[in-house]
């Protein structure tokens, strides 16, 4: 995300097991590594997985710029893992 000066990157086909709470925070921490105020919020199906490796996906990264201005996240409420979002609050401007 750096090099390519990107604050928000949004990843489809993950392969991640997000449920699993060590997959997770591994993932977070690896991100946070370079960022301490990173966020990484992931989707994925509800289907049962006892590997990390998950088919499908997805997640949605903002760097500390905009971590602070998230409002809500989540992701698809049917339990498919098609889709995770973010809602961002922008500044307020007075006249």
């Amino acid at each position: 995300m750096k090099i390519m000066d990107a604050n928000i990157m949004c990843l489809s086909e993950t392969a991640t097991a997000w449920e699993n709470p060590g997959v997770r925070n591994a993932i977070a921490g690896e991100f946070k590594r370079s960022d301490a105020y990173m966020t990484v919020t992931g989707s994925t199906s509800m289907i049962k997985s006892f590997s990390v490796v998950k088919p499908g996906g997805t997640a949605i990264i903002s760097d500390g710029n905009w971590s602070n201005r998230t409002m809500k996240r989540g992701q698809d409420p049917s339990g498919m893992g098609r889709w995770s979002f973010i809602t961002i609050e922008g500044k307020k401007i007075l006249n």
